[in-house]
């Protein structure tokens, strides 16, 4: 005599996620589009997978150039912060500079223009490191308190 299985069976298939919108595709895309068109180094820090140090050590030419070196990792914080918007906007630097009127506009230009500090874009967020390593950064970046 055989014994019955106490093991349920599926009864019903196993349900799959809801659709995606199509605004959510065309949004995936522009993001897909914009990450393709960043440098390497660039991708890598905006998937989370370079640090800001490394960024740091790899900024272009044109945001690092003529700087002094306390103002280098500010710069770099706000290079990181500008890509990050992009990406999430779904918008290269040349579109943005379109969108905000001012095609001639480079995303070094934007960058050291302070387009992208700190309160500009609410929607972005830098990880829990990310942001320590910034807080840590900002009392150098200021000098000594004058007292």
């Amino acid at each position: 005599m055989s014994r019955a299985s106490n093991v349920p069976t599926a009864s019903e298939p196993t349900p799959s996620p809801p659709p995606t919108s199509t605004s959510q595709v065309i949004d995936q895309a522009a993001r897909a589009r914009v990450l393709a068109s960043l440098r390497p180094i660039d991708r890598r820090f905006v998937l989370g997978e370079a640090t800001l140090d490394e960024l740091t050590a790899e900024l272009p030419p044109e945001v690092a150039d003529g700087l002094p070196r306390s103002r280098i990792a500010r710069e770099a914080a706000s290079y990181g912060r500008a890509l990050r918007t992009l990406v999430e906007l779904g918008l290269t630097a040349e579109e943005y500079a379109a969108e905000i009127d001012d095609p001639r506009m480079s995303l070094a230009d934007m960058v050291r223009g302070g387009l992208f500090d700190e309160g500009d874009s609410p929607v972005v967020e830098w990880s829990a490191e990310e942001q320590a390593r910034i807080a840590a950064m900002r009392p150098a970046l200021r000098g000594a308190s004058p007292r």
